[in-house]
């Protein structure tokens, strides 16, 4: 049997040791009886949609990709086109967790990308990991399947700070979400993490320019055509 290296062998415990601590620590804050860890595209493995009809009638009406995409006059329109007709027919008052694993693999790149864009373009990329903590890996794997690696990689610099930090995160999320706390108090939990995702920054210095998200969306809806038989129900 080979030997491991005593500082691969140790590195490796130590990134286990983070993990571990971030589920613990993501869990205290939600304190929910369903599993309170971080999300990922491949926990579970429907192979049929079941959610999400007017988006698969729509791909059902396209025929072959060369001619759909070539009438696409901006990506950007098309992707929102998308995305209002996926989530039209969500059932209402469904836990998110359980709706998110009877997601299709492609579905779950969607909706993980979705959103990551809506709060990135609100409010950074720190408010997307504020909100939505449980999306933290399912968002870099889902833009690993979108094939942008630049913003995939700059993104898991961000998620690694945000592990890194979840001590605090916790504070300020309780801190937020005090009901007794002022206005000033709730913003302060939330604004002072910013300080803690220096990396975002380098995100946000191009994710918000027009050919960049172009390009973006472009690669979503690509990947949508290139997988639209998870989004047909049957």
């Amino acid at each position: 049997m080979l030997a491991v290296p005593m500082a691969i062998s140790l590195k490796i415990i130590g990134s286990l040791l983070i993990i571990a601590a971030a589920i613990w620590l993501i869990g205290k804050v939600f304190r929910k009886k369903e599993r309170s860890d971080f999300y990922s595209l491949f926990d579970s493995h429907p192979q049929n949609a079941v959610f999400g009809k007017a988006l698969g009638s729509e791909l059902q009406k396209l025929s072959g990709a060369l001619a759909r995409r070539d009438s696409v006059h901006s990506f950007k329109d098309r992707y929102h086109q998308y995305t209002e007709l996926f989530m039209q027919d969500m059932p209402a008052g469904m836990d998110d967790r359980e709706r998110f694993d009877q997601f299709t693999t492609a579905q779950k790149v969607l909706y993980a990308f979705m959103l990551f864009d809506t709060q990135t373009d609100n409010g950074g990329v720190y408010q997307f990991l504020f909100n939505y903590p449980h999306y933290a890996f399912a968002t870099g794997e889902a833009l690993a399947q979108l094939g942008v690696e630049k913003l995939k990689g700059d993104y898991m610099t961000c998620v690694n700070e945000f592990v890194k930090s979840l001590d605090t995160f916790v504070t300020r999320k309780e801190q937020f979400n005090d009901p007794a706390a002022s206005e000033t108090e709730r913003w302060k939990g939330f604004s002072m993490g910013y300080t803690e995702l220096p990396s975002a920054e380098i995100i946000q210095q191009y994710y918000y320019a027009p050919h960049f998200k172009e390009d973006l969306y472009q690669s979503v809806v690509t990947y949508i055509e290139d997988h639209s038989e998870q989004f047909i129900v049957k």
